[in-house]
């Protein structure tokens, strides 16, 4: 295995860790218990967003589809107080985001972790 390019500057503004699931019945108080573990220390802004639309995978090999579909929830972000750390919660989806601010990219390896802690509240 070739080792993989390393830039001084990486042309990089967003990273996104994402997991879909089959769609919870959230309200607004699971957000609000949501936000309790993720940890509102970490995570200090919330606003609500527009759903992200539907989506629908289709496997190889004529496979089976999914389609998950949108939920009258919407979605909520967590963000970071510099909002380089963004939390996207949406009945059928999670997403975490690095986003590209006065600190340089911190690369894949740091990033994981917090996937790996956020995804495991589930």
């Amino acid at each position: 295995m070739t080792a993989l390019p390393s830039y001084t500057r990486p042309p990089l503004v967003e990273v996104v860790f994402g997991r879909l699931f089959v769609p919870l019945p959230m309200t607004v108080a699971h957000t609000g218990a949501f936000l309790q573990r993720l940890g509102r220390d970490r995570y200090p802004k919330v606003t609500d967003q527009p759903p992200l639309p539907v989506m629908i995978e289709q496997f190889s090999g004529g496979g089976q589809a999914i389609s998950l579909s949108d939920a009258p929830f919407g979605r909520v972000w967590f963000s970071s107080a510099n909002d380089e750390s963004l939390v996207q919660l949406q009945p059928e989806r999670l997403h975490v985001n690095w986003r590209a601010g006065a600190a340089p990219y911190p690369r894949f390896g740091a990033l994981r972790p917090e996937f790996d802690r956020i995804n495991d509240l589930f």
